[in-house]
């Protein structure tokens, strides 16, 4: 069985960025959340969302201007 959340550390680790920035994404709204008691974890349909994102707007920068 797939996991359904990943802890902020696990989601900045497979994302090669670190815990501040995690957190500063998920402050600005641009990583979602879920909270259950203390612990604040990401859905990895949302993992996947930001990642998806991110790599296609990297690719747009890397396009040539016509």
């Amino acid at each position: 069985m797939s996991e359904i959340f990943m802890t902020r550390d696990e989601t900045a680790e497979a994302l090669r960025l670190s815990l501040r920035t995690v957190d500063s994404l998920i402050s600005r709204g641009q990583l979602g959340i879920r909270r259950i008691g203390r612990r604040v974890l990401i859905p990895t349909e949302e993992f996947k969302r930001f990642a998806t994102n991110l790599s296609n707007s990297d690719s747009a920068a890397d396009s040539p201007v016509q």
